[in-house]
């Protein structure tokens, strides 16, 4: 939002400052200064309005005439912050405008003097800003470009299981009949998983276990002995060591990834702490004590996630329908362990009509609905692809404002060395002579915020790097382009001046 209103203010402060000698011979004329501040204001702000409202519009009556007025109130909302952004910019550019001409005597306005200083001023903070919103988002492109590429291999496991549903719940779980509902769920995955067709996956209880890296995501995850089993990563030997240790009644394997072998002794007394006490939410004669079994240096690879049930965890911001090398708690229901609250309308199924028949049979068909993991994950991937694309066309739009902001800056640059430039290229001075003080300025105007944005980030260096050096030869060719174009512009001013 700020950088949108900053644009617009040096937008709006470059035109309003090329129109002073129109202002100059009103002035001249007798106007008086109100009426014609208001005819600038009005000049710039008019054909503004009018660009940033024609889409609103559009969109506006597309909702309302084809779209029943789909957010029809969300669209009038955004206008008119647009409007907002808009009026408020030209106001505080032609304050900016009128503070730099303060001491200008109409005279010098009407041959054309401009605060070129402010101008060049307005430009570098824009350039500063713009470049550090441009890394930032670069940052957020490189992130979400590894993120797909995991999420494929995760989307890959889903592929092989096209069959798989899973049940989410309705208000029945907040009614009075919660406990009955509550209970019907649980004993349907129960039943399921006794046979060998329901999987389980879950990362919210397994937070306590193995906490959360940055930007929330989390590193451990609950499942089952089926689900494991079905990891191409688990070899036989993992395996077996997993169904001994979650045989007995209360059994329990906890995985720890070899990246995460430092953190052995807080993960296992966390672990139990969290397994003792869901344990203690079960009736007393219920109750079982949790056996733990640690199997070290265990690194799975990429993980799929199959708890799109659990809506609060997949819209979380950062949250991924995978995990890399997690802290894994493996256990069965028929360890007994967790209440019915844990495993109600959770869990993986591979048969549809299955499921059907065992939530009938426990009298909760009501309570739930069934969706395919397949649906949910391509859902997922489009949303996911969507954001990407929005990140990326943000990133254009900074490069483009950041270049709009050079541009400006490079302008103001030969309006106030106009003559020193012309004397320069006159005694044959390459281009390079001539501004390579400017050019260094104005790289490192790029490179040195988006350095330090950079640093405090975690891409790596070599990724860091490329970023800078991209952003350099980008801020190059723009400032050149520029220089190039209203350079020559200047030389014949200069030449008809002369």
């Amino acid at each position: 939002m700020m950088i949108a209103w900053a644009t617009v203010v040096l937008a709006a402060a470059n035109l309003l400052s090329t129109r002073l000698a129109v202002v100059g011979v009103r002035l001249s004329a007798g106007m008086s200064a109100a009426k014609v501040v208001g005819r600038e204001v009005g000049a710039v702000l008019g054909p503004a309005l009018v660009a940033g409202l024609v889409p609103s519009v559009a969109l506006l009556g597309y909702s309302l005439v084809w779209a029943g007025g789909y957010r029809w109130a969300s669209i009038v909302t955004i206008s008119a912050v647009h409007v907002l952004i808009q009026v408020s910019a030209v106001i505080a550019a032609s304050a900016l405008i009128g503070l730099g001409v303060q001491g200008l005597s109409i005279g010098r306005i009407v041959t054309g003097k401009r605060p070129v200083a402010l101008l060049a001023g307005l430009a570098v903070i824009a350039v500063v800003g713009t470049t550090i919103i441009a890394s930032a988002g670069a940052t957020q492109a490189v992130e979400r470009s590894k993120d797909r590429q995991l999420e494929r291999q995760a989307e890959s496991y889903r592929a092989a299981h096209p069959d798989l549903v899973f049940t989410y719940t309705t208000y029945a779980v907040v009614s009075d009949d919660a406990e009955r509902v509550n209970a019907g769920l649980a004993d349907t995955y129960r039943q399921a998983e006794s046979t060998d067709g329901a999987l389980f996956t879950d990362v919210t209880g397994a937070a306590e276990v193995g906490g959360f890296e940055e930007k929330h995501r989390p590193t451990a995850m609950v499942a089952n002995t089926a689900f494991l089993d079905s990891l191409d990563a688990a070899d036989v030997g993992l395996r077996h060591g997993v169904e001994e240790a979650t045989r007995p009644a209360g059994g329990v394997a906890l995985l720890i990834p070899s990246h995460r072998s430092g953190e052995r002794a807080e993960i296992m007394s966390r672990t139990h702490e969290w397994l003792s006490f869901e344990a203690s939410l079960r009736d007393p004669a219920d109750r079982v004590t949790p056996q733990l079994t640690v199997l070290d240096d265990v690194d799975l690879g990429v993980v799929p996630r199959l708890d799109y049930n659990n809506s609060s965890e997949t819209s979380a911001s950062g949250s991924s329908m995978y995990l890399v090398d997690p802290v894994m708690v493996v256990t069965d229901a028929r360890g007994g362990l967790f209440e019915d609250h844990f495993y109600a309308g959770r869990g993986v199924f591979f048969d549809r009509d299955s499921l059907v028949s065992l939530l009938d049979r426990n009298g909760v068909s009501g309570a739930a609905d069934i969706e395919s993991v397949a649906d949910a994950s391509e859902l997922y991937r489009v949303n996911r692809e969507a954001d990407y694309r929005a990140v990326i066309i943000g990133v254009v739009v900074v490069v483009v404002v950041l270049a709009m902001s050079l541009l400006i800056l490079s302008a103001s640059y030969l309006l106030r060395n106009r003559t020193a430039i012309f004397l320069q290229w006159t005694t044959g001075r390459s281009y390079l002579g001539i501004h390579w003080h400017y050019l260094t300025l104005t790289i490192c105007l790029v490179v040195v915020p988006a350095a330090a944005y950079l640093l405090t980030t975690d891409l790596g260096l070599a990724t860091s790097a490329g970023i800078v050096c991209v952003g350099g030869a980008l801020a190059l060719v723009a400032v050149t382009t520029a220089l190039l174009l209203l350079g020559r512009q200047e030389r014949r001013e200069a030449l008809v001046i002369s």
